[in-house]
């Protein structure tokens, strides 16, 4: 976006050309962003099952009619995050967790970041919250969560580097970070988020644009929001 090579007003469509079925062809990042596009979760079973390129094209391809869109701004758990780091990738021309790791870890001096960890002995637990308490929820498993690189989920992070991924936002909305040169870039985000720590909604997951972070253990670890009754 800082550089000009896109805006939050642009069609996905102009970078994704397969994602011109239908309304797909309008749907602008800003939209994906703010969960108002209309696009509906997809019945495909398990997304977590899938590869990155696969889900990328069952979003593409997949036949909506006019009464499967929603009408009404909702989280969309899975699918608008996909279309947004395809459109990443295509910028960037690298895979998105390549960029994951140069323009934000290496940038930012986070090296503990990153979208998938090779040890599951570092994944965190996935919680259930049911009636003001929190429970581990087995099914599915963080190895099956996290073995595939998958937007939507999210990316690992030591407790540490999360907070500084944190502090360094907060740096660049006052012109003073390394990832965003511009504090009006960080404005921008708080416009579509509604704030800077760029919470979509007060049950849904955290993050920044198309990169939510879930850290890892050990040391005690953390996690995203992982839907809207789910923490992991």
């Amino acid at each position: 976006m800082e550089a000009g090579e896109a805006s939050f007003d642009d069609p996905a469509s102009r970078f994704l050309p397969d994602f011109s079925a239908g309304p797909r062809r309008t749907i602008t990042l800003r939209q994906l962003l703010s969960h108002s596009s209309g696009l509906p979760n997809l019945r495909i079973g398990d997304p977590y099952d899938r590869e990155f390129s696969e889900l990328v094209k069952i979003v593409c391809t997949y036949p909506l009619g006019p009464n499967d869109w929603y009408q009404r701004p909702t989280y969309n758990n899975t699918h608008a995050w996909a279309i947004l780091a395809a459109v990443v990738e295509r910028l960037y021309s690298m895979a998105f967790a390549d960029v994951v790791t140069s323009v934000i870890s290496i940038s930012a001096k986070l090296p503990g970041l990153r979208m998938t960890s090779p040890d599951p002995a570092r994944y965190a637990h996935c919680y259930q919250a049911r009636g003001g308490s929190f429970s581990i929820l087995r099914e599915p498993c963080s190895t099956v969560l996290f073995r595939k690189i998958n937007p939507a989920h999210g990316g690992f992070a030591t407790v540490r580097d999360l907070g500084m991924f944190y502090v360094e936002l907060v740096r660049c909305a006052m012109g003073d970070g390394a990832l965003l040169a511009r504090p009006g870039s960080v404005r921008s985000l708080e416009n579509i988020t509604g704030s800077t720590s760029a919470w979509v909604s007060a049950n849904s997951t955290t993050g920044w644009a198309s990169l939510p972070i879930c850290a890892t253990t050990p040391p005690a670890g953390i996690g995203a929001v992982a839907a809207s009754d789910m923490l992991g």
